[in-house]
């Protein structure tokens, strides 16, 4: 049977994913809309999509798990962790993952993942300070590892040392090749698309991509557009489809 690999995401150490084919042989793309669980509006506008989307919610929204509870049965749901970043004038919310010992660091993880449940991975919020601090993300992996969830790293920094990370403590580690959007939405629908084509040359360059947005109007738009042409060249799935296909093929090994 046909193996296909991509470098956008890690199992286990840093050898290249390794996604078993479909029979339909074609590319994967997993799309991932984060910052949900402050309004129902900007929810329900992400749960209409009609082909599966990961919903990431920020955790101390204070109806994110009435919102996670509702979402369609042909998404995923994520916890969508607040970690520190290197510039604090971008905040984080009230119950960021802090740099510090590991204790505080373990802390701060097990207060996030007790807000909600009903996830099966998790996401960075922000987090260019944390995810590139490797005691820190050590103990972040360990912990999710230690409760069966897999990490989606961002990518909010290149300095990011999660991959590096996943042999050891062995946690099931993706990685998003790019950022749709940006800028409140300002960069318009041109960007979004042009991120979405980018998408598109990587998973077919390397059998699997990830992209991130946010739940725009402009965003949302092109991407139901997007996916109505794209389902018949690309297997659009969820984050927890690509972790699980990878426990299952050992990532490559």
């Amino acid at each position: 049977m046909a193996i296909m690999g991509t470098a956008s995401a890690q199992l286990r150490g840093d050898v290249p994913m390794r996604l078993e084919a479909k029979p339909d042989d074609r590319p994967v793309i997993a799309i991932v809309i984060d910052d949900l669980g402050l309004g129902r509006a900007k929810f329900e506008a992400v749960n209409a999509l009609p082909f599966p989307v990961t919903l990431a919610f920020l955790p101390y929204g204070e109806e994110a798990q009435a919102m996670l509870d509702d979402t369609s049965p042909r998404h995923e749901a994520m916890l969508h962790m607040p970690m520190e970043p290197t510039v604090r004038l971008h905040d984080a919310g009230p119950s960021v993952v802090m740099t510090g010992s590991a204790n505080e660091v373990r802390r701060g993880v097990r207060r996030n993942l007790a807000m909600l449940t009903g996830y099966r991975g998790v996401n960075n919020h922000t987090g260019s300070k944390l995810t590139a601090d490797r005691s820190a993300m050590r103990t972040v992996l360990q912990t999710l590892a230690s409760q069966d969830l897999y990490f989606l790293d961002t990518r909010t920094t290149p300095r990011s040392v999660s991959a590096d990370l996943a042999s050891e403590t062995g946690a099931v580690v993706l990685q998003a090749n790019r950022f749709l959007d940006g800028g409140m939405g300002k960069l318009g629908a041109g960007h979004v698309r042009r991120q979405l084509e980018a998408l598109e040359a990587e998973a077919t360059r390397d059998g699997a991509a990830i992209g991130v947005g946010h739940p725009y109007p402009e965003t949302l738009a092109v991407l139901k557009e997007w996916a109505e042409g794209a389902q018949g060249r690309f297997r659009l799935v969820t984050t927890g489809e690509l972790a699980s296909e990878l426990r299952k093929t050992g990532a490559g090994v």
